[in-house]
C-alpha cells in the first residue's frame, strides 16, 4: 500500500514538473491558433463590409461622373494617348483603393 502511494505520488510530482509544462504549452498553441483563425476571419469579415461602405461612398460623392465629365473636356489627341496607357483604369483602381483604406482606417 504505501509503495502504491509513494509511486502515484512520484508520478504526480513529475507530471507536474515536466507533463504540467507541456500540457499547458500545447493549450495556449492551440488557444493561439483558433486566436489567430479568428482573427483572419474577422478581418476578412470587415474588409467585405468597408468595400460595401466604399461602393456606396464613391456612388453618393459622384465621384465616377465628375471624372467623366471632366474626361469628356479633354482634347482628343491627349485623350487618346491617356486612354493608350490605360490611365482611366489606373485611376478608377487609385480612388477605390482609398476610399476602401479610407473606411478600412475607421474600423
Amino acid at each position: 500500500m504505501f509503495e502504491f502511494l509513494t509511486t502515484t505520488y512520484d508520478s504526480f510530482v513529475e507530471f507536474m514538473n515536466s507533463g504540467f509544462y507541456e500540457l499547458v504549452t500545447e493549450v495556449l498553441a492551440v488557444f493561439t491558433q483558433y486566436y489567430l483563425i479568428w482573427l483572419i476571419e474577422a478581418k476578412i469579415f470587415f474588409i467585405s463590409i468597408a468595400w460595401g461602405v466604399a461602393q456606396n461612398l464613391l456612388i453618393n460623392l459622384e465621384l465616377s461622373q465628375h471624372i467623366n465629365d471632366s474626361w469628356g473636356s479633354l482634347d482628343s489627341k491627349l485623350l487618346s494617348y491617356l486612354t493608350f496607357f490605360r490611365l482611366p483604369e489606373a485611376l478608377n483602381i487609385l480612388i477605390q483603393a482609398s476610399v476602401t483604406r479610407f473606411v478600412l482606417n475607421l474600423f
